[in-house]
């Protein structure tokens, strides 16, 4: 019996092929096997910063619970959210928030493409302009080289020791502002007092803020004046219905 030509190569052919889908498979499982050691660092990160403290906000967010004892924990479903529905502060809260992201969306795209526009326009000093605008960067890493990662930490840690600093001024809504009226609650034993309190503190700080940020605009040319005003805008707002209470 004669076996044909075609069969004889798709006979050779197998073990052929078996043998690189072997390799191939070998390969990618190597692969991974080196992979492992660089990215377990990043998920181990991921899930205990982000994966568990998500978790665990959501599952507290159906219980009742004082924050000091585990045994005072009660389960309570969706109240709290029907809770925060009926809550003119969180709606109050929402629409500032969504106001100061369109508001900071829009004025970073107008002024990003106003400079980009007037960079492209051929008028006098243009190159200048780009050279003025184009020197920071080039410079920063020229000269930070190898320590641009030491340079970008150092530089969000002293943006989140800042931010930390701030956070801590006792005015409403700030959490300082929680800190005072906690401490007034305490001394006089009158809840509302303390929070009319930390309110008005909230309020006097914005104004602060405001009156800081546009003197410094219009006096010293300071444009992060202006995001300083809108700072305190916006604390004074969120304040002025905590006062009322």
């Amino acid at each position: 019996m004669r076996v044909s030509p075609a069969v004889q190569e798709t006979a050779t052919s197998s073990p052929v092929a078996h043998s690189a889908a072997q390799s191939s498979l070998l390969y990618r499982g190597r692969a991974w096997i080196l992979a492992i050691p660089f990215l377990a660092p990043a998920i181990i990160f991921y899930t205990l910063f982000l994966i568990v403290p998500l978790v665990g906000t959501l599952l507290l967010s159906l219980t009742e619970w004082s924050g000091f004892n585990f045994a005072d924990i009660r389960f309570v479903g969706l109240e709290n959210f029907r809770l925060m529905g009926r809550d003119e502060i969180f709606w109050l809260s929402l629409r500032h928030n969504l106001i100061f992201l369109g508001g900071a969306v829009a004025l970073k795209t107008t002024v990003a493409l106003a400079l980009a526009l007037a960079l492209e326009q051929r008028i006098p000093f243009t190159n200048l302009f780009r050279g003025v605008f184009l020197m920071p960067t080039v410079i920063s890493l020229v000269v930070v080289g190898e320590g641009l990662v030491t340079a970008t930490l150092l530089y969000l840690a002293f943006i989140n020791v800042l931010l930390a600093l701030f956070n801590l001024v006792p005015a409403a809504p700030l959490d300082g502002g929680r800190v005072l009226r906690a401490a007034v609650w305490k001394a006089t034993g009158d809840r509302a007092r303390a929070a009319v309190v930390a309110a008005r503190a909230g309020r006097f700080f914005g104004l602060a803020l405001i009156v800081l940020g546009i003197g410094g605009a219009l006096l010293w040319r300071w444009f992060g004046g202006l995001w300083l005003a809108l700072i305190g805008f916006f604390l004074v707002n969120a304040a002025m219905p905590r006062s009322r209470r």
